[in-house]
């Protein structure tokens, strides 16, 4: 186990996913359950191996990456990702629940349009049409996605739990 080799887990970030942007039509039964299996079947056993341990030690923080496509549905990525995604922010609730009487935070960070591999493989000018909808005029960066994470991992942020972040550029505002 990596316990044994690296030592205690203090945090857990859950940041695996799969995209594949394909029609609902289109969405082969093996390709649904490889994208829900990456993108939420791994959260949840994520959140129980090191959920247990933080459990048993009464501190620790868990982030999972969820999407606005689990919010708003699949705006460029598949119905399959958007409903992982959705998956995602309620079993951050879920788990936040479970473990908050244990000193265990849960949270969930949900970007949008961030800049990076995902939109380098786009066409440009479905890269161009989705950045002229975001209300701050640009793709986010990873960096901004990161400083949320690590403030959730922080003493600062010790009574924030179930909740959801968005690092959307103002694209879902609630």
């Amino acid at each position: 186990m990596a316990t044994e080799r690296f030592g205690d887990v203090d945090i857990l970030v859950n940041n695996a996913a799969r995209t594949v942007s394909r029609p609902f039509w289109d969405i082969p039964a093996d390709e649904w359950d490889d994208v829900l299996a990456v993108n939420l079947r791994s959260v949840l056993f994520g959140c129980q191996v090191v959920g247990a341990r933080l459990r048993e030690r009464g501190a620790g923080r868990i982030v999972n990456l969820g999407s606005l496509a689990g919010q708003a549905g699949g705006l460029v990525a598949g119905a399959h990702y958007a409903a992982s995604k959705a998956g995602i922010g309620v079993l951050t609730k879920i788990v936040a629940a479970e473990l908050a009487p244990h000193g265990v935070t849960v949270n969930c960070v949900a970007p949008a349009a961030i800049a990076g591999p995902a939109m380098d493989a786009m066409p440009p000018e479905r890269v161009a049409a989705a950045i002229e909808r975001i209300p701050v005029g640009r793709a986010g960066r990873p960096e901004e996605v990161a400083a949320v994470v690590r403030h959730l991992c922080t003493d600062a942020a010790a009574s924030i739990t179930g909740a959801t972040f968005d690092v959307n550029g103002g694209l879902l505002m609630r």
